[in-house]
């Protein structure tokens, strides 16, 4: 082959590379091992109920066990340093709304929230396990990240099984409409019924996919013992803190298209 021919190859082969670097660069990513400030992932981080909205099984306040995981949570994501982490609430003497806690979200411009529990069942006392509640709309599903953390919180604490991941309908007849982010009732003919649990359908009203992790059945005697072990309620945080940061940042992400959220002003 003639040298020049080889050199209009090579130039050809530079060009290319050239213009598939710039197409790269010109779309908006972040590394897979640390983002700058403006690339770190937001997660909010919403212990359930509290103050008067508490809920207490043999003795042990759903609340505090919430609030104490959501805080170990985030000392680990904040030890990663690929995350803002916010809490919905600091104190288990407290209790906002649905629409507060999703308007915090909304308010840090949260990637995800994620509403922390510990589960009860009176009816069969033999139920046991960490689950996870995902929205019933596809476009804030989020059960591949909660399958990877409960089976992280599995393989940490093998004591403690995986219940699974389930997804509910709502029950009072409200459908969610796709177009208006929102959702009412009675209006079939708007869409799909939108989901059954307040803190998911307030946290997608506002554009951030929501769901609730349950990470233990306070009502199951050896569920109860595990939770009242403080060293695994650290290891339940460790096991879903790497799993976020697994999720996360071991592949590069390509930014989508910016949701559309609701402004607060148009909430009464």
């Amino acid at each position: 082959m003639r040298l020049s021919v080889i050199r209009k190859i090579s130039a050809v082969i530079a060009a290319a590379a050239t213009a598939f670097t710039f197409m790269l660069t010109a779309l908006p990513h972040f590394s897979a091992e640390t983002f700058s400030d403006a690339d770190k992932i937001v997660i909010v981080l919403d212990p359930g109920h509290g103050g008067t909205g508490d809920t207490v099984y043999r003795g042990c306040s759903e609340a505090a066990f919430n609030i104490t995981v959501a805080k170990y949570l985030r000392e680990y994501l904040n030890e990663n340093g690929n995350f803002k982490v916010y809490l919905t609430h600091e104190s288990n003497e407290t209790n906002p709304t649905f629409y507060q806690r999703a308007a915090l979200a909304d308010s840090v411009n949260a990637d995800i929230m994620i509403s922390v529990h510990f589960n009860a069942l009176i009816t069969n006392l033999e139920r046991r396990g960490t689950e996870g509640w995902c929205s019933v709309v596809e476009k804030y599903d989020l059960e591949e990240l909660a399958r990877v953390m409960l089976e992280k919180t599995n393989a940490a604490l093998p004591s403690l099984p995986t219940s699974g991941i389930f997804h509910r309908k709502d029950s009072y007849g409200y459908f969610w409409d796709s177009e208006h982010q929102w959702d009412t009732r009675g209006q079939s003919d708007s869409g799909q019924l939108s989901d059954y649990y307040s803190i998911i359908t307030w946290g997608i009203k506002f554009g951030v996919p929501t769901f609730i992790l349950e990470e233990a059945y306070l009502t199951n005697e050896q569920d109860k013992d595990i939770a009242l072990n403080d060293a695994n309620l650290r290891t339940i945080a460790r096991a879903q803190a790497d799993a976020l940061a697994e999720y996360y940042t071991k592949h590069t992400h390509t930014y989508g298209e910016t949701e559309r959220d609701i402004p607060l002003s148009c909430i009464s």
